[in-house]
């Protein structure tokens, strides 16, 4: 199987199912899992990152995503790691990693998203 029936079968994986409760992380992996054997890339790596984050729980996630090298500039893995962090109610350093995204995010739109989401973590005083 190439590449693009693998992306087609995530997309398959992702889109058909009825719940986000119900969605077989186990296959997503597994479908990563292949994808980086065939065709691996650091992106490849991060979306089965975050999928260990919906399977295993964030403390999984957070470790994989860790383990990751050479995503230090991309705005998207800084804020998969926020995203564990603040599940982990770790709010301070999840913080961080949103300040680090926004200022790495390539679009305006992107920036002013991760923003928001800061907002969450750290909201501002009254």
């Amino acid at each position: 199987m190439g590449p693009y029936q693998l992306q087609a079968h995530l997309a398959s994986a992702h889109s058909t199912t009825t719940s986000w409760a119900d969605t077989d992380w186990d296959r997503i992996i597994e479908l990563y899992d292949l994808l980086g054997s065939v065709a691996a890339n650091p992106v490849v790596v991060l979306n089965r990152a975050i999928a260990i984050t919906e399977r295993d729980r964030p403390q999984h996630g957070l470790a994989a995503l860790e383990a990751i090298v050479g995503m230090e500039r991309s705005h998207l893995w800084h804020a998969a790691l926020a995203d564990n962090l603040r599940r982990l109610d770790r709010t301070a350093e999840a913080a961080g990693e949103l300040e680090i995204a926004a200022s790495l995010a390539p679009t305006e739109g992107e920036g002013r998203l991760l923003l928001s989401r800061l907002l969450d973590v750290r909201p501002v005083p009254a």
